[in-house]
């Protein structure tokens, strides 16, 4: 009896003991369960945030990566707003086509286009009648030639009338020295005598005023001579150009060289053509020169509305 009664005591103590084990491990589980549970909920709301940042990060990345570029080409305009409009395009092009052309050329020339726009529209409508201008045709010079003449550019000019030049220019038709004319056989003797660049590069490079009438454009194609043909021109037409020419010319060592010969072997031929022109002196001198020269009779330009008046 005492062993029964022990044993069924040891089992209500371990049965109460089990009860007490329970009671005191539910409120961990109650609480732990709506913690288990919501912890997955709130290890799940980690998650899902987890996810929708990282999601988030995989759409932003590549709105965050386009920013940057456009932090780069905002940066740009920053720093670049005078010259994002030359940089627009590439960086080679802000001192080369932009800014590096416009600052030799602009302030210079642009003052002289802008200047000159407004003197061109008159001297293209000049240029234009000049280009245009006809004379009565004839055989030979008819009326004396003029003992000097103002030039365009407002200079006193002399004619020398009994030179060599100008009494062959005088033995040509008229129509041989319209400026059109004249234009024209310059490009085939340009072209025949193989220079180095076209008519229009020596009529449109900088001036040289070389006096005696002679063109610029001569001046110009005369300085792809050789040094001693050169030097044979200038010699013997020292007293015909102005000194600063000459003195010009003189600067090559080689054609001072060549001077400096010449003048042990005689006198100056102030009626010295170089051979290339002998036959076509008229070529070497401005258009005002040979008008000077020859004197012709200028036909007078009608206009389109009095000929078809007419």
């Amino acid at each position: 009896m005492k062993r029964y009664r022990i044993l069924t005591a040891i089992v209500c103590l371990l049965f109460v003991g089990g009860l007490v084990f329970e009671v005191a491990a539910k409120p961990p589980r109650s609480s732990g369960g709506s913690r288990s549970f919501s912890s997955p909920s709130r290890s799940s709301k980690p998650p899902s945030r987890s996810s929708s940042p990282a999601k988030k990060p995989s759409f932003s990345s590549p709105t965050r990566s386009s920013k940057p570029p456009s932090s780069t080409t905002g940066s740009k305009p920053k720093f670049g707003s005078p010259s994002s409009n030359s940089t627009g395009t590439s960086g080679s092009t802000r001192p080369g086509a932009t800014t590096g052309t416009k600052p030799k050329f602009g302030s210079p020339s642009s003052s002289g286009t802008s200047s000159s726009r407004n003197p061109s529209s008159s001297s293209s409508s000049s240029a234009r009648a000049t280009a245009a201008r006809k004379y009565a045709p004839t055989q030979r010079a008819t009326a004396p030639a003029k003992s000097s003449y103002t030039s365009s550019s407002g200079k006193s000019v002399n004619v020398r009338k009994d030179s060599t030049a100008v009494k062959t220019m005088r033995s040509r038709p008229s129509t041989d020295y319209t400026p059109a004319a004249r234009t024209q056989r310059t490009e085939v003797h340009i072209t025949s005598y193989g220079y180095s660049q076209p008519y229009s590069y020596y009529h449109s490079h900088s001036p040289y005023y070389m006096g005696g009438g002679y063109s610029s454009a001569y001046w110009w194609m005369m300085m792809e001579w050789d040094a001693s043909r050169r030097a044979r021109w200038l010699y013997n037409n020292q007293s015909n150009i102005e000194s600063s020419a000459y003195q010009k010319g003189m600067q090559d060592a080689a054609v001072a060289a060549e001077i400096a010969r010449l003048k042990t072997q005689g006198a100056a031929d102030p009626n010295y053509i170089d051979k290339e022109f002998a036959d076509n002196p008229d070529l070497m001198y401005d258009q005002d020169y040979v008008e000077a020269a020859y004197n012709p009779t200028v036909q007078p330009q009608r206009s389109a509305a009095g000929t078809v008046f007419k």
